[in-house]
């Protein structure tokens, strides 16, 4: 499964498997409910963790991101939140 793939790849100091992402977003909704991991046959390709850096685009670009992830996955729940309750 993706553990054992997640553990096989050299990483940044910044990966993050998928289910800890969840776990982070989980968390920040104070969801009680459950996430049913295995329970879809493993896809081809599939994405079982983030591993990246921006350091291509700060050389070439001068770019970097203006906000961490904690403060992104904040910026992004409020978003999705006021289009919800907005729409109600």
């Amino acid at each position: 499964p993706y553990t054992t793939l997640f553990r096989s790849f050299p990483s940044h100091d910044n990966a993050l498997s998928i289910e800890k992402l969840a776990e982070k977003v989980v968390k920040k909704l104070d969801w009680s409910g459950e996430i049913n991991w295995g329970t879809k046959p493993e896809r081809p390709g599939e994405i079982y963790y983030l591993n990246s850096t921006y350091d291509k685009l700060k050389e070439t670009y001068g770019w970097q991101p203006k906000v961490d992830l904690e403060t992104g996955l904040d910026m992004t729940i409020d978003f999705w939140k006021s289009k919800i309750h907005g729409a109600e």
